[in-house]
């Protein structure tokens, strides 16, 4: 096996790397279950009125 870029980690190395990345996603994810984000403001519509059809035109 070639590494890509002619860099060999040793494991102890690469298993610390992994357990800090699976830490950091972890801290990630519950910053964001705390943020809370602004609520977006409330549009307030209408009903339209109603519009009579045109009739359809023919073919042919």
């Amino acid at each position: 096996f070639e590494p890509a870029f002619g860099l060999v980690l040793r494991p102890e190395i690469a298993a610390i790397t992994m357990a800090g990345s699976s830490f950091l996603v972890a801290v990630n994810a519950l910053t964001l279950k705390r943020l809370k984000l602004p609520k977006p403001p409330t549009v307030t519509t209408q009903p339209l009125a109603a519009v009579p059809a045109r009739p359809a035109l023919p073919v042919g």
